[in-house]
């Protein structure tokens, strides 16, 4: 028998189905191009160019059938030497790219993309060198638009086309504003939607061409797209919905968005207190219904602002899929005030919503991007005392073997895990040269999402010889329980990695350029890496003192510089410096050995002092306070820890390694 209920459930749902529709509050985005991504075999092998003169010594076209536009992924063993390049050619447009191997690197290891389906790939060597390029992935993009949800604000869509050069189209199918630039560290920065998130392709296209007849997308010309890094963001919702991007720099014209535009960016403004006569103006990269040439273009509209939240503004504006990221503007002041990120707009009314930009955690973020990054590293050697040296704490593959003497031109993160919180002291690679005496740099990271951080935790450097073992490297970190990873700057190409051919199996992530903001990928190339981690403490009374820091050393802050493995409750003093290459007329290093400390170096000049007293583990530090001087930003000092230590040598002293301070802010 039926419900008595049931006739009326019924007509209450044909009755919200056949209702004038009125939109719920959905994401903008992202709405990714349709493509299919493609394995690819293209493989140069290593190749000589042995004249005087740069060579083209790799050239193949890349075709497939049926395609709207190209674009490449480059594999792990790509080897372009200093002046070596690529050259990617458009037969359609006879768009261009160059690439080189910082750019290849900042570019996450992709291409441009390119329009048509066809693209001559060439690899230009410089006098004198080896290389290679192998292309392990081609995303083809397919001749259709995407069908994303709708939320223009009544029957009409009222946006018209727009050429604002402050703003972009991301790749993955959102929009991107840029409300800056950040001169020290040669970036740009970059606003958009928290839910435009992607561990993918991240690039910004700037001049945007008008889509097909049917809307499939066309792509901007490779000297109108930059890389991009997500540098924090929020994804919570309507109010809740940010994203701040640094843009770097086009590989083949080498300039920044901002340089390209004539340094046009987007000011930001106070948000309205009132809906009154206020009206809001949307320009990005949104779909169209049906699909047609301006699909995915810029376009522009304003409409009234319809409700002023905490943390959000809704307003009635036409948006639709793809404006996802695109700058709130106040039509009044031409001001951004906050960030678009969902439609609710309807046949009947409603609004679409964005986040404010007066929002403190945004507005941290944004000072935060602008800053240019304190660094504190080392470099050198120091000598030993009778301190109580650091012992094997965490290791694989902890006999070292046969090396596999494989060698690649990037930076190597090699992935430990502890089941206790660590104090670290430094680890050791099992590795070799290929010839001669190699200085390399080294860093230690915490575990971000199953992939090493972009931010070292700790840098420092090591000397490998050329005769297959384990070589070291001093860094201080502490390391809460759980995956960790310490790295190796194999980007010269004369080391090889900390890979041996049988053991333990572990996993290495790799990236370029060393040290850079690009994200890490896992390695294809190590199979059972052979790395030991040193702690404090359970070691020989022979240590080296070491040197270490806690805090940032940025403009308005304090610090410490450290020093650890010294002898119990010596007199310690911290030697700070202008220069590490020359001091009162002569150069540095300077050996002490003639002075009776064999071993041991003067690294830095001497221009200032500070004393300490170790305590009774051989600890101590020196608190420095930087001043609030903007003029200090990107200022390096240099510094060294001295031990008194009569069991040391005849000079009575042991030292540390030297530490490189560059002050940001």
């Amino acid at each position: 028998m039926q419900h008595p209920s049931f006739p009326l459930l019924v007509g209450l749902l044909a009755g919200a189905f056949l209702a004038p529709r009125l939109a719920a509050q959905v994401p903008s985005g992202p709405v990714t191009p349709p493509h299919q991504r493609t394995e690819s075999a293209v493989d140069s092998g290593y190749l000589d160019n042995t004249t005087d003169a740069e060579k083209v010594v790799f050239s193949q076209r890349i075709h497939y059938a049926d395609t709207g536009w190209l674009q490449f992924r480059l594999g792990e063993v790509t080897h372009l030497p200093a002046g070596s390049f690529l050259r990617f050619t458009a037969e359609k447009d006879r768009g261009v790219q160059r690439h080189d191997g910082r750019t290849l690197g900042e570019w996450g290891n992709w291409s441009a993309a390119f329009n048509g389906d066809a693209v001559q790939l060439e690899l230009v060597a410089a006098p004198r060198t080896r290389n290679r390029v192998r292309v392990i992935e081609v995303i083809r993009g397919l001749h259709v638009a995407a069908k994303p949800p709708e939320s223009i604000c009544g029957t009409t869509d009222d946006r018209v086309k727009s050429s604002d050069p402050r703003q972009g189209r991301l790749w993955l199918g959102c929009t991107g504003w840029l409300i800056g630039t950040v001169a020290t560290s040669g970036v740009d920065l970059m606003l958009t939607a928290g839910h435009c998130t992607t561990t993918g392709t991240r690039i910004l296209e700037l001049n945007v061409p008008d889509s097909t007849s049917s809307g499939g997308l066309v792509r901007s010309a490779p000297n109108d797209q930059y890389p991009y890094v997500e540098v924090s963001g929020l994804n919570g919702g309507i109010g809740a919905d940010w994203r701040v991007c640094t843009v770097g720099r086009n590989s083949t014209t080498g300039k920044l968005p901002t340089e390209a535009n004539g340094g046009n960016w987007y000011k930001l403004g106070a948000v309205p207190t009132s809906t009154s006569g206020q009206n809001i103006t949307i320009t990005g990269y949104g779909t169209t219904s049906p699909a047609n040439s301006l699909n995915q273009v810029q376009k522009i509209h304003t409409g009234p602002l319809s409700q002023i939240n905490a943390t959000s503004l809704c307003y009635a504006t036409d948006t639709s899929g793809g404006n996802s990221g695109s700058p709130i503007i106040d039509a009044t002041t031409g001001n951004a005030v906050g960030i678009h990120t969902h439609g609710g707009c309807g046949t009947t009314g409603g609004c679409n919503s964005g986040t404010r930009i007066d929002r403190q955690d945004l507005q941290a973020a944004i000072a935060a991007a602008g800053k240019v990054a304190g660094a504190f590293t080392l470099f050198g050697t120091g000598c030993r005392g009778t301190g109580k040296g650091p012992s094997n704490c965490v290791s694989v593959n902890a006999a070292g073997g046969t090396l596999s003497n494989t060698t690649a031109v990037n930076e190597y993160a090699y992935r430990l895990t502890t089941t206790t919180a660590l104090s670290v002291t430094g680890f050791s690679i099992y590795s070799a040269s290929t010839s001669g005496s190699v200085t390399v740099g080294t860093a230690i990271y915490l575990d971000v999402g199953g992939l090493p951080s972009t931010t070292p935790l700790a840098q420092g450097s090591m000397v490998i010889g050329s005769t297959p073992g384990f070589y070291s490297s001093s860094l201080v970190a502490s390391i809460p329980a759980g995956t960790f990873y310490v790295s190796v700057d194999h980007s010269a190409g004369n080391t090889y990695l900390a890979d041996i051919t049988s053991g333990t199996s572990g996993i290495a992530f790799w990236r370029r350029p060393p040290f850079g903001t690009s994200a890490f990928a896992q390695s294809g190339l190590v199979s059972f890496p052979s790395v030991l981690v040193q702690c404090t403490g359970g070691g020989s009374n022979n240590a080296v003192p070491l040197l270490g820091s806690s805090g940032t050393p940025e403009i308005n802050r304090s610090f410490d510089v450290t020093v650890s493995q010294g002898l119990g409750s010596a007199n310690a003093a911290l030697i700070l410096g202008a220069s590490n290459t020359a001091w009162s007329g002569g150069p540095l290093p300077f050996s002490l050995a003639s002075l009776g400390a064999p071993g041991c170096s003067l690294l830095v000049s001497m221009n200032a002092m500070a004393g300490t007293t170790l305590d009774a583990s051989g600890f101590g530090k020196i608190t420095l306070s930087v001043p609030n001087d903007p003029q200090l930003i990107g200022v390096k000092a240099y510094g060294q820890f001295y031990v008194v230590d009569a069991g040391a040598n005849a000079l009575q002293i042991a030292v540390s390694a030297g530490g490189e301070i560059r002050v940001g802010g």
